[in-house]
């Protein structure tokens, strides 16, 4: 899959999301989305047409097409929102979504680990530095 230009930087540039227009793009749910026993899981879809502020695309599995307003950068993708409390992180390869899942996942593993100001005991010195710096 061709690398879309901006997708790892904090602004969205149209003409690069133009690229992906008649390709297979991977939707992450947010919000109500993710709280949906069908709808929590990772859906495929393919960008039917990118505008200014909206992208219509068309999941598989589904008849009808769906245009979602492109809202921003969230988690290593592009913030789709359908309105109220829900949408989809879009990712243009599924490696992305599979490290970002990962990092997250990591990222829970850490927290849950590191909980206390205790728990930094388990650390030596130099790796308390390197996270400092990180």
């Amino acid at each position: 899959m061709e690398e879309v230009g901006t997708m790892n930087s904090d602004y969205i540039d149209v003409r690069d999301l133009k690229k992906l227009e008649g390709k297979e793009i991977y939707l992450s749910p947010t919000g109500n989305n993710a709280r949906g026993s069908l709808k929590s899981k990772i859906t495929v879809a393919s960008v039917i047409k990118v505008a200014r502020v909206f992208i219509t695309i068309k999941m598989k599995g589904y008849r009808s097409e769906e245009k979602l307003r492109i809202s921003g950068r969230h988690e290593g993708g592009i913030n789709l929102d359908c309105g109220y409390n829900s949408g989809y992180i879009m990712y243009d390869s599924i490696e992305k979504l599979e490290e970002r899942k990962e990092i997250l996942s990591l990222s829970r593993n850490i927290s849950d680990e590191f909980r206390y100001q205790s728990d930094y005991s388990k650390l030596d010195l130099e790796t308390l530095k390197k996270l400092q710096n990180y």
